[in-house]
């Protein structure tokens, strides 16, 4: 019966945890940016909306996907 190396098994999980939290950070950096370019871009094109209509707008949605398409996209870039 095989049995792993709990050394091997320990930098494994540190490495994954590791691999991880970069990539959280780094999808929450492009997060920021495309969010704050969005509202810069939706101010001046749509200076009528308010917030209220940017809820409405299924904005939360919009954004949730955007962060998991980032999330997808920097995992795969690292």
């Amino acid at each position: 019966m095989f049995t792993e190396p709990t050394d091997l098994k320990n930098y494994l999980v540190a490495l994954h945890d590791e691999r991880n939290r970069a990539i959280r950070k780094q999808t929450q950096v492009y997060c920021f940016y495309v969010i704050i370019n969005l509202f810069i871009v939706l101010y001046f094109f749509f200076p009528q909306l308010t917030i209220r209509d940017l809820v409405s707008y299924k904005l939360p949605l919009i954004l949730a996907y955007l962060y998991f398409f980032l999330r997808h996209w920097v995992s795969k870039k690292m």
